[in-house]
């Protein structure tokens, strides 16, 4: 079920709000893969499996700040704020015929709609705008066309809550 839920549709991983300069984060989870949401620049924002590429272990450990690079801590792989792998250190120590990847793993499709960051593991499918249709979508329109400026701004930290149960609660 997670992977036919959470690996095929959208999910809603952040607020451009809470990323406003180039080199802020924040991490989230798309199902159970933990995902780093990063502005690259002033107009994009990536989102990359928050897994490092030589032994999977998790690059990012905060919820939100502000990096040029991210540092595995298993090994010290260097991968900057846009994902590409920059640094591997004791580089001598791999074999002569060692490819390195190119960095992080993106998720193949990121959309913004309003300031809500969205984020699918599935390279094809709906648009953002086709899975939205009907009655998200005019929530969200409703909802934001409070605003003045028909967006919000995320000033808080969110609520976290630990739950007995699984994830289908």
């Amino acid at each position: 079920e997670m992977d036919r839920i959470f690996g095929q549709t959208w999910i809603f991983v952040g607020h451009t709000s809470e990323i406003p300069e180039a080199g802020d984060y924040k991490t989230s989870y798309v199902g159970r893969q933990p995902v780093i949401v990063c502005r690259v620049d002033s107009d994009t924002v990536a989102v990359f499996y928050n897994r490092c590429m030589h032994r999977g272990a998790v690059v990012c450990r905060e919820q939100r700040g502000s990096a040029n690079y991210f540092r595995c801590p298993y090994h010290g792989w260097l991968y900057g704020h846009d994902g590409h792998l920059v640094g591997v250190p004791m580089r001598d120590g791999y074999s002569d015929d060692f490819d390195a990847p190119e960095g992080l793993v993106k998720l193949p499709r990121v959309s913004i709609y309003h300031g809500l960051i969205f984020a699918s593991a599935a390279p094809t499918g709906a648009s953002l705008d086709e899975y939205l249709a009907g009655p998200w979508k005019d929530v969200i329109d409703q909802k934001l066309a409070m605003s003045p400026v028909g967006e919000i701004e995320l000033t808080s930290k969110p609520y976290v809550v630990t739950y007995e149960g699984n994830w289908k609660f």
